[in-house]
């Protein structure tokens, strides 16, 4: 009899081990799953324990079948069961692992059954205790495969005749042979990979490849050195060893330890998967590569970007909203489509694109499609890698730039960025009536206060207030200097542009490095005449209002925020109310409404409750005589205390760092050197005068 799948497990010894319970729930989850299109092998090392009995009761129901004796390891096990297997698909589950409900169904119902070489799924992963810690989603394969970790073998199904294309399991490895087998499968292009955004097992962790035992995981970097130099030999051992570890090290030592070597030695393939493995942390802002990536590499790229055909036709009732974000913002773009959605009204269609820089949940997404919504990703992760990023801008913001390139055949596109929060139905800015402009947006805030405006800034050579930068750095006129738009709303009317003169005119442009980054590109794109002042409710700011009225430059911006006079449609949130200082700042109840019912909650409170995240958060306290002069203040974060007499003169302040550091009157007194056993405290760090055990 053929079967459709066949589920191996290797079992050894499960009694010894106390692994009988979660065992006999991995076999009876396959189990409910079984309408006869499955198999169960199982294949057991020789167990001495009595476990054979176990497999026994079990192979009596027909629940599975097994066969027991010696191996040469968990991959030997898994070889012997490959070629016992009767089913078109393998598919490998531990023994103190299972399947879920409907996961059978909900591969064997897709409508490619069959032609799919391997089926890459989410699987649920959970502690000791049994308790659901993450969902590992699948992302897609590329090169970032060669030094990374793949995705769980629990959770690909994948057809037995790969290993007559590419070979079996390698038993010389011990730990690591999955990793080489389906980097095998990576290799072999003519290997038709699909992702199934839904998880399909519950994996407990631990095992091998997860142990904290030194020799285990010492034994594991090294399969993993030599795997890497089988698929890149010009590698010395040295460059492999460091690459067997590259992905508990950031993009930063990744770049200073290849920026060392000699790069012309290096293969065009080994180049491709550096670059590939330094994207794979959208966290990890570094993204400086060996083999130096260029402005004009970054500017040539940008041709490669697809050019999307119109889904709608003209006449249509629509709204085409697109949206940038890497997974750091995940939560929050899914907040704001959401929001989106539930204020659209429902004789319109939403046309979603969400330009990708490495979201990680897509399914969360598409979940809120339906036949008046319709969601897309543009992979963005190879554009814009030698853009310039600081302060809280990364290059994810200057994705908004490929709009030129890949919508140039659409009428308009509705930009948004990623942190905003609609009010109103976002129908009615999609076609609010611009006249003649091509593009309209609303005033940033650094023309609207005076502070701002005033400010003095350096970059790049240049030093003067923003309004001279704006005149000399950016060659504005005075009127457009004063009407600095914002680039987190925009309606861009593609039928009124030159297309073919913006993009030339935006190559030259990203030649330079900007203070604003991609909004001062934007900025400088669009003079005074092609540009719509949008009404401020379209872009409320959700500032602290600590200005005075005087500071308000605009009697319209006046009423808004001093006086808040303006009934905000869509809040952009300059103030970030998922930060645990903001949790009270203007429209973050709005927000935490729509994060609480999202499938990113858990995600964000845990952020909020992690002491790490919220070290720079300092508790203060305040004496005052009278209730008006200050006797005493202190102030204590995790970093440092300080007291301050009259809330001015520095009694204490202590320091904590690899050294602590306690000055009195503001002269560093004291130095604590914190050795394995003791602390020792030097006065002035010269004369050790205490040691505390």
């Amino acid at each position: 009899m053929s079967y459709k799948i066949s589920i191996i497990t290797v079992v050894f010894n499960l009694l010894k081990t106390q692994r009988e319970k979660q065992f006999r729930q991995c076999v009876e989850s396959i189990h409910q799953e079984n309408k006869g299109q499955i198999e169960h092998l199982v294949i057991d090392g020789g167990s001495t324990d009595g476990s054979v009995k176990i497999l026994d009761e079990y192979a009596k129901k027909g629940w599975l079948k097994y066969i027991s004796e010696a191996d040469n390891g968990i991959y030997d096990a898994m070889n012997k069961g490959i070629h016992l297997a009767q089913g078109e698909y393998i598919w490998l589950i531990n023994s103190d692992d299972y399947i879920l409900n409907g996961s059978v169904n909900a591969i064997l119902e897709q409508a490619d059954f069959g032609k799919v070489d391997a089926y890459i799924c989410g699987v649920n992963e959970y502690d000791a205790k049994d308790k659901r810690v993450s969902c590992r989603i699948p992302y897609e394969l590329d090169d970032k495969m060669y030094f990374s970790f793949m995705v769980s073998h629990q959770g690909i199904i994948y057809k037995k005749d790969l290993h007559r294309r590419l070979g079996d399991y390698n038993t010389h490895y011990k730990i690591a042979a999955d990793w080489d087998f389906f980097l095998r499968v990576y290799e072999d292009k003519s290997c038709y990979v699909k992702n199934l955004y839904r998880a399909v097992a519950g994996v407990r962790l631990g095992g091998l490849s997860g142990s904290k035992d030194k020799k285990i995981t010492s034994v594991h970097l090294a399969e993993r050195a030599e795997i890497i130099s089988h698929h890149f030999p010009e590698l010395s051992n040295t460059d492999c060893e460091f690459l067997s570890r590259a992905i508990w090290k950031s993009n930063d030592e990744i770049y200073r330890y290849f920026s060392e070597q000699k790069s012309d030695t290096y293969s065009p393939k080994f180049i491709k998967a550096l670059k590939i493995l330094c994207q794979r942390n959208p966290l990890d802002k570094v993204e400086r590569i060996p083999s130096a990536y260029t402005k004009e590499d970054m500017i040539n790229k940008l041709s490669d970007l697809p050019i999307i055909e119109p889904p709608y036709n003209q006449k249509e009732n629509k709204v085409v909203l697109c949206l940038a974000s890497d997974a750091n913002y995940e939560p929050h773009l899914y907040v704001a489509i959401k929001s989106a959605l539930s204020k659209i009204s429902p004789d319109v269609t939403a046309y979603i694109y969400i330009l990708d820089g490495g979201i990680v949940q897509k399914e969360n997404f598409y979940q809120l499609e339906n036949q008046k919504v319709k969601i897309s990703f543009i992979d963005m992760r190879d554009q814009f890698i030698s853009a310039s990023e600081t302060r809280h801008l990364t290059r994810a913001a200057y994705y908004r730039l490929g709009i030129f390139w890949l919508f140039r055949k659409f009428d308009r596109v509705l930009y948004i960025d990623a942190d905003s929060l609609l009010l109103d139905d976002v129908s009615k800015l999609y076609q609010m009536d611009i006249g003649d402009k091509s593009i309209a947006g609303a005033l940033d805030s650094c023309v609207w206060q005076k502070s701002l405006y005033s400010k003095n800034i350096t970059w790049c050579g240049f030093s003067g207030t923003y309004h001279d930068y704006c005149r000399n750095y950016l060659n504005m006129s005075e009127i457009r200097s004063q009407n600095y738009f914002s680039s987190g709303v925009l309606i861009l009317d593609l039928e009124k542009m030159n297309l073919e003169e913006k993009r030339c005119k935006l190559t030259k442009l990203l030649e330079k490095d900007y203070y604003s980054h991609d909004q001062d590109v934007l900025n400088c794109l669009f003079s005074e005449n092609e540009l719509f002042v949008l009404p401020r409710n379209w872009n409320y700011f959700n500032v602290t209002n600590t200005l005075k009225e005087s500071d308000y430059l605009r009697d319209e911006e006046k009423d808004n925020y001093f006086k808040f006079m303006c009934a905000p449609s869509l809040v952009s949130f300059i103030i970030k109310p998922w930060e645990v200082d903001n949790l009270s700042c203007d429209f973050a109840n709005v927000y935490w409404q729509y994060l609480r019912v999202s499938p990113y909650y858990d995600v964000i409170a845990r952020q909020l409750n992690n002491p790490a995240q919220n070290s720079k958060n300092a508790s203060k306290i305040s004496y005052k005589l009278f209730g008006l002069l200050p006797l005493l203040k202190i102030k204590h974060n995790s970093t440092q205390s300080s007291y301050k007499l009259f809330g001015i003169l520095p009694l204490i302040k202590i320091k904590r760092g690899k050294r602590d550091v306690i000055s009195v009157l503001g002269i560093p007194m004291f130095r604590v050197q914190n050795k394995k056993k003791y602390k020792l405290i030097k006065f002035f760090n010269l004369l050790p005068i205490m040691k505390i055990s």
